[in-house]
């Protein structure tokens, strides 16, 4: 999980502030300098270095990923439906 306000800058660790990226990609943020923004349970940015802008609508976990995640009861992505095991 990559924390889009770092967490030395005071952002939070919870659901609204992580992103959850593969190794590569949290590689082009922390060494390749590209920049996260938004809100990971709506639409997040991605700018490159060289200031192109990617957006991208997240997709909720499972509600069985989300669980061994964040424990039970936390709450779910908006419009995501519990009882649907992959979302809205």
């Amino acid at each position: 999980a990559h924390h889009i306000e770092h967490w030395a800058a005071g952002g939070a660790t919870e659901a609204a502030n992580l992103v959850f990226l593969c190794s590569r990609h949290h590689r082009f943020v922390h060494e390749e300098h590209w920049v996260i923004s938004g809100n990971p349970a709506e639409e997040l940015s991605f700018a490159s270095p060289a200031g192109r802008t990617f957006r991208s609508r997240t997709v909720p976990l499972r509600p069985a990923i989300s669980e061994r995640i964040f424990g039970p009861g936390e709450p779910r992505a908006p419009g995501s439906h519990p009882e649907s095991p992959n979302g809205p």
